[in-house]
């Protein structure tokens, strides 16, 4: 990807420094590694779908992508390759090197879940529809907004009930951030 052009906003050097102070497991390396290999792989699977790749954008919220697409059924191909390369990464590297093995699992399985700004989401928001017809858009609402409140009802129990700490309520606060984001047709560029 020549002259592929890598920009980050303020906000996520700020998530960036908030999870370095608050990583007392030495998780931030590792997990950096594995999504910039994910973001490689959907990449690379872009390049050999000879879609060109304008720039990354780095958000507190995540990645995103410029592309050319728009809806197309041949970006399911590069929306599952992210996933499937951590999920890949997982399975290689979970004897050699544990934590790299479990951030890779991590991301790879949450990326997958059927939520508007994941991969999940957006593969949802593309195939459902094209297999479903209306039926498929009106799915895809439903399991985004239940996997949403299921994981913003889990976070507030884990620190209130099960005494986790802060930590799971700024997740549920992560997840609540995004709530103005619609579910995009298009997996990049949105």
């Amino acid at each position: 990807m020549k002259g592929l052009r890598v920009t980050t906003d303020g906000g996520f050097w700020a998530v960036l420094a908030i999870f370095w102070f608050l990583d007392d497991w030495g998780l931030l390396p590792p997990f950096l590694l594995a999504a910039g290999l994910h973001e490689a792989a959907h990449i690379a699977a872009l390049a050999l779908l000879e879609i060109p790749v304008y720039g990354l954008e780095l958000r507190a919220t995540g990645a995103v992508l410029r592309t050319e697409l728009r809806g197309e059924p041949r970006e399911a191909w590069a929306l599952a390759s992210g996933p499937a390369a951590n999920l890949l990464l997982a399975l290689l590297f979970w004897r050699a090197w544990p934590l790299f093995g479990l951030c890779n699992l991590a991301l790879g399985c949450s990326n997958l879940l059927p939520l508007a700004h994941l991969d999940g989401g957006r593969l949802c928001a593309l195939l459902l529809p094209h297999w479903l017809g209306r039926s498929g858009e009106i799915l895809c609402q439903l399991l985004h907004w239940g996997t949403l409140a299921a994981m913003v009802v889990s976070c507030v129990w884990a620190s209130c009930v099960l005494h986790w700490g802060l930590l799971p309520l700024l997740a549920a606060g992560f997840f609540l951030w995004k709530l103005p984001y619609p579910l995009a047709k298009s997996a990049f560029d949105w």
